[in-house]
């Protein structure tokens, strides 16, 4: 773990980051932040290694004893810092809460319902044989408005089984929106998530969407916030202090995953604290000058992470049906052809189609700059 960590780090960077003390605080000339991105496919490939083991692999696998589903909750954190600091000028502005949301239904809509539509024709082509899914008329209108609907087996997952995170998105950016209206509207935000993920335990079952949205998993939005109002107070960490930090994250992450097996679950948000911990050893970690090629690689991955993320299932079970017919066996190498498959399918849809439609609606829509200068694919 450690030789990983050691061999890891000295390729994250910020290239082009001119440090220019203003006020005691550190302000960026250059808004590309490579490490964020890097970190967002790290998070994005454990997602993928997690879901394609658990349809390839033995479920006593020793693999398991690492919670790889956690990379959904460094994404939560990565999106409370990345929103925030891109709007950190635009509280309390005129247009500002318009331009937000705007900019963020670019990012996100367009890709997931491309993917929706895709796994309903795939549903429907499938009848009965894909599990837990239907092509219910309500359901599938819910699905596309990131609504939390009941799927059959009562598991609140929309037709896309991994869109659920977007449904917490969602309501993250509408909350966002409404309080970038003031002018220290972030102090609103923090509170009233941490209000309603603490009355979360009081509301009654019935009312399904409201208990869904106040899961005290929005908290780790309000810990992306606080990471981005550290970052702007200007505190870095040393390598030996990131390093550490990154250390204690990874143990942190498998001892919470040893306790939850032991005890049955554990509730509330159980890998905030290494989620943010991670986060924060890699935003807050002192920058060399340069980036190597493979970092570059990785941050190119980070670009196209939002696509991995929502994808990776559609191709995945299309190589273990591939697979099967073939006869083939070879359940490690079948894992890796997978994550292979998945990794490059996505990469090919994000440069062919993503980033150009993207752009395209960009153009169109033309919205004042929400953070000028900054990277959309920063923001899941």
């Amino acid at each position: 773990m450690c030789f990983t960590t050691k061999m890891l780090l000295p390729i994250f960077a910020w290239p082009d980051t001119v440090k220019t003390p203003l006020r005691g605080r550190i302000q960026m000339t250059q808004e590309r932040m490579y490490n964020v991105q890097i970190l967002r496919f790290i998070a994005a490939s454990a997602v993928v290694f997690s879901h394609s083991a658990d349809l390839i692999l033995a479920k006593d696998s020793f693999i398991w004893t690492v919670p790889w589903t956690s990379g959904v909750d460094v994404f939560f954190v990565i999106s409370g810092f990345i929103m925030h600091w891109l709007a950190r000028d635009k509280f309390g502005q005129d247009g500002a809460s318009k331009d937000f949301l705007i900019r963020r239904l670019i990012r996100v809509i367009p890709s997931y319902w491309i993917f929706t539509l895709i796994t309903i024709f795939v549903v429907g082509l499938m009848g009965g044989r894909v599990r837990n899914t239907s092509i219910d008329p309500t359901y599938v209108v819910t699905s596309l408005l990131f609504v939390p609907w009941p799927r059959i087996n009562g598991q609140m997952n929309p037709v896309l089984a991994q869109g659920w995170t977007l449904n917490y998105e969602m309501f993250f950016y509408a909350a966002f929106a409404l309080f970038i209206n003031f002018k220290k509207g972030y102090r609103y935000l923090i509170c009233t998530f941490i209000i309603i993920s603490t009355i979360y335990y009081w509301i009654p079952d019935k009312y399904v969407i409201i208990k869904y949205l106040s899961s005290p998993i929005i908290l780790e939005f309000v810990a992306g916030i606080i990471l981005s109002m550290i970052y702007q107070s200007g505190r870095r960490m040393s390598a030996v202090q990131s390093n550490t930090c990154i250390v204690a994250a990874l143990a942190l992450f498998v001892g919470l995953k040893a306790l939850i097996d032991a005890i049955g679950g554990v509730p509330g948000p159980v890998f905030l604290l290494p989620a943010f911990v991670l986060c924060a050893a890699f935003v807050l970690r002192a920058q060399p000058n340069d980036i190597s090629r493979v970092g570059r690689l990785l941050v190119v991955g980070g670009d196209a992470s939002y696509t991995i993320y929502l994808s990776h299932y559609l191709t995945v079970n299309a190589i273990i049906l591939l697979w099967g017919r073939l006869g083939i066996g070879l359940p490690v190498v079948e894992l890796c052809v997978a994550m292979a498959a998945a990794l490059i399918t996505s990469l090919c849809f994000y440069f062919a189609i993503e980033r150009p439609l993207t752009a395209a609606l960009q153009r169109c829509l033309k919205p004042r700059t929400v953070g000028a200068g900054a990277t959309e694919s920063n923001g899941r």
